[in-house]
């Protein structure tokens, strides 16, 4: 009877499962999947590993796609779709990371966005092997497009408001001005933006301003009546309400202000009393 000692081999057997096992705990902490995609010679794309996230991520499983990619390829949007075959054979040409974002027709959830990185490397046989991580960044690109949203009702409300609004930096000086305040100064933008605010004080109030200007940083708010001198030499009376906006960190970001021109209200009181 021949007898052979596998001992060896079976020690080297167990190592290679444990170490198995340890790169697939490894792969579940990832938040997202990690995967090899290859580039076959004959022009086969096939999937030889992808983590357990890929049912979370595309909604199929490994065994379905490892040779079948084009059940993905099929639920990325058509313009992405056209986008990501060019850009991936840019990067296959340069041996460059791949880097993308695009929208997938998820069998479960529907449209969402998923976010990729790979970096290719060639074999002998001419086949590229991608590896890397794609994320479900859906949460992130609705956030986003709400800001987004946020920011363009802002801008409207901000350029036909019937209100005058200014906003200054830590200087004094101005960096966003909307139509209706260049309207009461009878300025344009452009000659106000980076002119400091106390130069269209009068000159009587002029040297009061870096004083004020300073409290209403250290105080947060202010509210003040004030004259201010317009492009065509007539003073106006305004009344100006300010809050200065701070950033996580409590650092000066920029003043919010709106004017009031009362100059008509103030007359008529004066008229009142005289």
């Amino acid at each position: 009877i021949l007898s052979i000692d596998v001992t060896e081999k079976k020690r080297a057997e167990h190592a290679l499962a444990v170490e198995r096992q340890r790169l697939e705990r490894i792969a579940d902490a990832v938040p997202g999947l990690i995967c090899t995609i290859v580039q076959h010679a004959d022009g086969r794309v096939t999937i030889p590993y992808a983590s357990r996230a890929i049912e979370a991520v595309y909604g199929l499983t490994a065994a379905e796609v490892a040779e079948n990619f084009a059940l993905i390829t099929q639920r990325v949007s058509t313009e992405d779709n056209a986008r990501l075959a060019a850009a991936m054979m840019q990067a296959a040409a340069s041996m460059q990371t791949l880097h993308s974002e695009y929208q997938y027709n998820h069998p479960v959830r529907g449209w969402i966005w998923l976010e990729g990185h790979a970096t290719p490397v060639r074999d002998i046989d001419g086949a590229i092997h991608w590896h890397g991580v794609i994320m479900d960044i859906t949460a992130r690109k609705t956030a986003d497009k709400s800001l987004q949203d946020s920011e363009n009702r802002f801008h409207s409300l901000f350029e036909h408001s019937p209100i005058a609004y200014q906003s200054l930096d830590q200087n004094g000086r101005y960096i966003d001005v909307n139509p209706e305040l260049c309207h009461l100064l009878g300025y344009q933008p452009e000659e106000l933006l980076g002119r400091n605010f106390g130069e269209l004080w009068t000159p009587e109030t002029a040297d009061a301003f870096p004083n004020r200007f300073s409290r209403f940083v250290h105080d947060g708010i202010t509210e003040a009546e004030l004259q201010l001198k317009c492009k065509d030499g007539k003073t106006i009376t305004v009344l100006l309400t300010g809050s200065i906006q701070h950033d996580s960190s409590n650092h000066f970001v920029r003043t919010h202000c709106i004017l009031h021109d009362i100059t008509a209200r103030k007359a008529a009181e004066q008229a009142l009393y005289a």
